[in-house]
Formats: C-alpha cells, sequence, structure tokens
C-alpha cells in the first residue's frame, strides 16, 4: 500500500501518468494513477482547480480535507476497497459537480469502516454504494449523503452522529442497525425518496426534514424507534408502518398518505404520545383504508393526538401491564377496537365529541376495561354513526355521555360509576325479524 496525493492542479485522474500523483503532500508528481491499495489524498497542497475521473477511478480509501478545488465525476465512480481504518472524508472545502459515487467494496468480516461526509449539501452530496462486507461500518460528522445504498452488505451500521439522505436509502437483507440511535433526516426539497427496509428492523429514529420533498416507502417500514414529519410528504405507498411513535405535530405544509398497509405503533414503557397530529395546520392526511393499531405488552400512557381527524380503524392490543390510551381531538372512527388480555383504559377528551361508526371494545372477567373523561366530572360525548346499537360488557365507565339514546349497551357485568347518560346497563335486547331470532353482542 502506498500513498497517492494529488499536486498541480487541473488534469484527468487517469490521464497524466507520470504529471499529478505524488508521494506526499505538495511533492514532485510523476507517480503512477493509485490502485485499490493506495491511500489518496486531495488536500490544501492539491491546487484550486479541477480533477476530472475520466474513467473509473481505484483506491484503499480517499481524503478529501483541505481540498479547495472541483472534483468532476461525470458519469464515472470510483471503488474504494479498504477496511478497518476511515476509507472516505468527504469536507465543505471541496466542490463535487456531475453526478459523485463511490463503490465500497470490502468483502470481508473484520474491523470497522468509518466514512465521514461532513455536513456537505444537497447539490455537493455523493451516493454512496456499500455492496458488500459482514464488517462494521460508521458514519462520524452530521454525514450529506445523496444516496445510500446498502445492498449486499451483512453486517452491522453503527454510528455516533446523525444523516442526512438527500436521495434513496436502501438497507440491505441481511445487515443489522445494532445499539444506532442517531437520528437519519432525510432532507431533499424536491423529487421523490425512497426508503427501503428489506426487512430490517430499524433501530434508529427518521426526520423527514425536506420543504417540497416526499418520503415513499419501497418495502414494509419497521423501527423500533420513531418517525418524524416536519415538512413534505410522506407517502407508506401501500406498504405496512411498524414505529415506535408516528409526528406530525406543526404547522408547516405536509401530506401524509397512508395508503391501504396496517400502521402499527408499538411504543414500550412510559408515558409517550404514540401518534401526535394534535396540529393539523398545514396538514393534507389521506387515511386511504389503512389501520391503526397501538400495541403494548408494558405499562404506561400512550396517546393517540388525533388533531379531529378521520380515521378507519383504531385498535387497542393490550397483553400485559397497565395501559392507559388518552385520545385527544374531537376524532371520527370507522370502528374503535380492542383485542386485549390484560385490563387496561381508554380516556376520552373532555368536552368534545368522538364519533365511531362502530365499537368493539369489551372487558373480560377480571379483565375490566376502564372509560373515562380526561376531566373528573366533565362528561366525555360518544356518538354512534350511521344506526346500529352498541354492545359491550365488562366495563367501567365514568363521566361518558353516550348518543344517540337507547344504543349504548354497556352489558350485565358493566360498571357505572357516576356521571353517565346515555349508556344502558344491560345486554341488548333479542331482536326479532321475519320470524327469525337474532342476539347482538359484542
Amino acid at each position: 500500500m502506498a500513498n497517492r496525493y494529488w499536486v498541480g492542479g487541473t488534469a484527468t485522474w487517469d490521464g497524466t501518468i507520470g504529471l499529478k500523483w505524488a508521494l506526499t503532500s505538495g511533492g514532485i508528481g510523476g507517480q503512477l494513477a493509485p490502485t485499490t491499495a493506495d491511500t489518496v489524498f486531495f488536500d490544501a497542497n492539491s491546487g484550486a482547480g479541477t480533477v476530472t475521473l475520466g474513467t473509473t477511478g481505484a483506491c484503499s480509501t480517499i481524503n478529501f480535507s483541505g481540498f479547495t478545488g472541483t472534483f468532476a465525476w461525470g458519469t464515472n465512480t470510483i471503488t474504494v476497497a479498504g477496511s478497518g481504518v476511515t476509507v472516505y472524508t468527504q469536507t465543505t472545502s471541496s466542490t463535487f459537480t456531475g453526478t459523485p459515487v463511490l463503490n465500497f467494496t470490502y468483502s470481508g468480516s473484520t474491523g470497522t469502516r468509518t466514512i465521514n461526509c461532513g455536513s456537505v449539501t444537497e447539490a455537493n452530496s455523493a451516493t454512496l454504494n456499500i455492496s458488500a462486507g459482514g464488517d462494521t461500518v460508521t458514519f462520524q460528522a452530521a454525514s450529506g449523503i445523496k444516496n445510500l445504498n446498502f445492498t449486499g452488505f451483512t453486517g452491522a451500521l453503527s454510528s455516533s452522529t446523525t444523516r442526512t439522505i438527500y436521495g434513496n436509502l436502501i438497507f440491505g437483507s441481511g445487515m443489522t442497525t445494532g445499539g444506532n440511535v442517531q437520528i437519519t433526516t432525510f432532507g431533499a426539497t424536491s423529487g421523490t425518496q425512497t426508503l427501503t427496509c428489506n426487512g430490517v428492523t430499524v433501530t434508529f429514529p427518521f426526520l423527514q426534514n425536506g420543504i417540497g420533498g416526499t418520503v415513499q416507502l419501497g418495502s414494509a417500514l419497521t423501527t423500533s424507534n420513531t418517525y418524524t414529519l416536519t415538512n413534505g410528504v410522506f407517502d407508506a405507498n401501500n406498504y405496512n408502518v411498524t414505529v415506535a411513535s408516528f409526528s406530525s405535530n406543526n404547522s408547516n405544509t405536509r401530506t401524509i398518505t397512508m395508503g391501504s398497509g396496517a400502521w402499527t405503533l408499538t411504543a414500550a414503557t412510559g408515558t409517550v404520545t404514540v401518534w401526535n397530529l394534535a396540529t393539523t395546520t398545514g396538514l393534507t392526511f389521506n387515511k386511504n383504508t389503512a389501520n391503526i393499531q397501538i400495541t403494548s405488552a408494558t405499562s404506561g400512557t400512550k396517546t393517540f393526538a388525533g388533531g379531529g381527524l378521520t380515521y378507519n380503524t383504531l385498535t387497542i392490543t393490550e397483553t400485559a401491564g397497565s395501559l392507559i390510551i388518552p385520545i385527544t381531538g374531537a376524532n371520527t372512527f370507522n370502528t374503535l377496537a380492542s383485542s386485549q388480555t390484560n385490563a387496561w383504559t381508554l380516556t376520552l377528551p373532555a368536552s368534545a365529541t368522538t364519533t365511531v361508526g362502530s365499537w368493539s371494545i369489551a372487558g373480560a372477567s377480571g379483565t375490566i376495561v376502564t372509560l373515562n373523561s380526561s376531566s373528573a366530572g366533565t362528561q366525555a360525548t360518544l356518538t354512534l354513526n350511521g344506526g346500529g346499537i352498541v354492545s359491550s360488557d365488562y366495563l367501567s365507565i365514568q363521566d361518558s355521555a353516550a348518543t344517540p339514546a337507547t344504543t349504548w349497551y354497556a352489558g350485565t357485568n358493566s360498571t357505572n360509576v357516576s356521571n353517565n347518560t346515555g349508556w344502558i346497563f344491560t345486554a341488548p335486547p333479542t331482536v326479532v325479524n321475519n320470524g327469525n331470532f337474532f342476539l347482538l353482542f359484542g
């Protein structure tokens, strides 16, 4: 392995053998163009001219620290074969033109490859293809990246810093993200960025903040962390979305297209808002046919801040612990449902109306569902829309106004705590129709 320093300013990477490559910074040129065994430097002594990548380049590692010139890629690429060190360093002092693409090809499984893209802008960012290896890849500095593609990589992505992606993010199906919890930001201000997880459960949070940009899923999204939409369009593209929580609580221009997939909110122990659309100013919300499920196997308070919007089905699944689900906003649900093996509490907004097309919430013996208001002594209104009746059981109800009257049957095993109207604490009547008997039950 040898060092190769670019010297002498404007020329072509591999078209000036004997002229532009030196063994030391600012040294005398005349060395052969680098190979995959060589460490390449563009630094303050490389001149402020334009370096043109005439054909595909190769190196072990490449470092642009201090380079104030322009690197013109055209449509060619650089292969970076190194491992166990910082294999790529880009800084804001240099300018990239054309279509910058680097292919990281180390295929072993030991060591850590470090990539430092610097806080470069969208216009100056490069595409990084980590196409092989079972080692660890980590990013340093507030990395600015065009496209980041891990197809073929089977190792671990680890990072001590945030990343901003201006293009597509594709995970390799055999990789992991380990303890990586630094935010990845989607920052494109136009066009569509594609997020493809390929079955990988991501451990870090996503922030979408590109004004005018779109992020569209290319596969199901699964992260044990959060997704926050601050600006732009999030399009689930009919794929399933599994996140700890989803938030778009601001007044910027933004759009959520939910598609036809299932949205699962999985926040762990503690007090957290798992769905936060409390502020809907500037928001275009397309519920499409997607359904939302809040799942929990732990205790805690998981708030659904609906923003007064209309949703399809919201299902609460409680399998352990003592769960509290406060719902805020005067929302409408086609169906409000539960599937639980533990007792839990549903808190509806006081002095507001929650409208449902159907109600499929009931407890069981020993696992009572508590229904109350967000303000003790002030009723929360439940309205059934579209006719029919509600049949439930094993509820403990307080401060609830159910309308229309004579349609809400709480069941014989439910408890009328206090300050309730409209609820009937019996089972629904048997309905006789054309000689046939129908028993309506929840």
